[in-house]
């Protein structure tokens, strides 16, 4: 099993390098078709400054929205060379795309016919735009979401992988997002925390982990004086883990999404790359 097919949000900001040579590498390694969209604003980005626009004499207004599509343009063109030296050092080529980023959708749409997404915790759209997060991209597009934290170097082919368990859909599609991952760590350490009787089933989950040939260590943590999020963290310290994989948690209140303590802890302010999926 491996990834086909990987998608890279890219921006003009030097944080995105480091994104640019992971999906880079990942996509060499997997030999996988690479794809790095830009997310534009229109102009005006939102009602408010259309509606200031309208009290300006023409010409003054017309020289703003020049001002922003020539600033946008500076800024297209340093993301696409930005992914463009990342993949010549990986030996790759990609697809260059410019998605509307004035709403989700048309992300989502590129998200959900690609096998892997590689994302920050939160990517500002255009010069200026709106913000979209991990988050929300991940529980909407069906498929695994590299989240890839603003600094450190990640490697391709993570070797300490830690898989925070726990009995559930969400949990499980993580684990067998993380495949093409998982198949070549030199370690995995599968952590529960706090499992009751009925969800440890530690000895079933190894031997299904072993039947693809993956030796995972099972670590049950029991602590009662410390939140879930921190015993993870703990375990990803111990561990030195290049990849963290969960399940992404939510449900439906209104108009949003309510995520879990430990997805919400750990997309705010993740201690590794996140492989997270709902």
């Amino acid at each position: 099993m491996s990834f086909r097919d990987i998608l890279v949000h890219v921006d003009d900001r030097a944080t995105s390098a480091r994104r640019c040579a992971l999906a880079s590498a990942i996509a060499s390694k997997s030999e996988a078709r690479l794809t790095g969209v830009y997310l534009r604003m229109p102009y005006p980005s939102d009602v408010f400054a259309a509606e200031r626009l309208a009290y300006l004499p023409r010409a003054a207004a017309e020289a703003l929205k020049a001002q922003h599509d020539a600033d946008e343009k500076r800024a297209v063109e340093a993301a696409e060379q930005t992914l463009r030296r990342a993949a010549d050092l990986a030996s790759t080529s990609f697809e260059w795309r410019l998605i509307d980023g004035d709403t989700n959708d048309e992300l989502i749409r590129a998200a959900r016919r690609t096998d892997l997404v590689i994302f920050p915790p939160c990517a500002i759209t255009g010069v200026g735009g709106r913000m979209i997060d991990a988050a929300t991209l991940g529980l909407a597009c069906g498929g695994p979401v590299l989240v890839a934290p603003e600094q450190g170097v990640w490697p391709a082919a993570p070797r300490r992988i830690l898989v925070a368990w726990k009995d559930t859909r969400e949990a499980a599609r993580a684990l067998h997002d993380a495949w093409p991952f998982l198949d070549n760590a030199e370690e995995v350490a599968v952590v529960m925390v706090r499992p009751s009787a009925d969800d440890a089933g530690e000895a079933r989950l190894a031997e299904h982990l072993a039947r693809h040939g993956c030796k995972a260590r099972i670590v049950v943590e029991r602590h009662e004086d410390m939140s879930a999020a921190e015993v993870l963290r703990h375990q990803v310290k111990a561990l030195e883990a290049d990849l963290v994989v969960m399940g992404l948690y939510g449900r439906p209140r209104v108009s949003e999404w309510v995520l879990g303590g430990v997805s919400r802890a750990f997309l705010d302010d993740p201690p590794a790359p996140l492989l997270v999926s709902h």
